[in-house]
C-alpha cells in the first residue's frame, strides 16, 4: 500500500458524512441492485446531495482535491457527455446517416429527432452514470486513509456477497 500519501492538515475527514457514504454503499445491493427507476433517482438523487455536502463542509478545492485521478475523472466524465448527446435534437437528415435504422423505424411530422428511442430511459441512464460520478469522487474523497478504504472494501464486499447469497 505504498499509494498512500502521508496524511496532512488538507486531509478530508468528516466522520458523519463517512458514515452516510458507507451506509448508501451499503443500502445499493439490498434494492435489486438499484435496478428499478425510483432506485436509481433515489440513489443519484442521495449521491449527489452527499457529494455537494461534502464539497460544500471542507470547501473541497476541485480542481486540487482530484489532480491524481484527473484522467479516470475526465473519461467518466466524457461518457456522460457523450450519453448525453443522445437527448440532443437533431435533424432527421443527419440522424438518417448516423443510425439509419433508427430514422426508419420514427416516423414523426418534425424536422427534428433524438438518438434515443426513450428519453426516459436515457435519462434513467445519465443518473446511473452521474451517480457512478459521485461515488468515484466520494471514495476518493474518504478513501485517503488505511482504515477508511478497509471500512469501503469491506461495506461493498460483504454487503454484494450477503445479496448474492441471498
Amino acid at each position: 500500500m505504498n499509494s498512500i500519501r502521508v496524511l496532512d492538515s488538507n486531509d478530508f475527514h468528516k466522520p458523519r458524512l463517512f458514515i452516510l457514504v458507507l451506509l448508501l454503499l451499503a443500502l445499493i445491493p439490498w434494492l435489486h441492485g438499484a435496478e428499478q427507476d425510483w432506485e436509481v433517482m433515489l440513489f443519484s438523487a442521495l449521491f449527489m446531495l452527499t457529494l455537494a455536502l461534502v464539497l460544500i463542509s471542507k470547501q473541497v478545492n476541485v480542481i486540487t482535491a482530484f489532480v491524481n485521478v484527473r484522467l479516470s475523472l475526465c473519461l467518466l466524465i466524457l461518457w456522460f457527455g457523450y450519453c448525453c448527446l443522445f437527448l440532443i435534437p437533431l435533424p432527421v437528415e443527419i440522424i438518417q446517416w448516423l443510425s439509419p435504422n433508427l430514422a426508419a423505424t420514427q416516423h414523426g411530422s418534425s424536422s427534428n429527432m433524438t438518438l434515443t428511442i426513450s428519453k426516459a430511459l436515457t435519462l434513467v441512464e445519465l443518473a446511473k452514470i452521474a451517480s457512478v460520478i459521485c461515488v468515484f469522487c466520494l471514495c476518493y474523497l474518504f478513501a485517503q486513509r488505511k482504515a477508511q478504504q478497509i471500512k469501503i472494501l469491506n461495506i461493498l464486499f460483504y454487503s454484494s456477497a450477503v445479496m448474492a447469497i441471498y
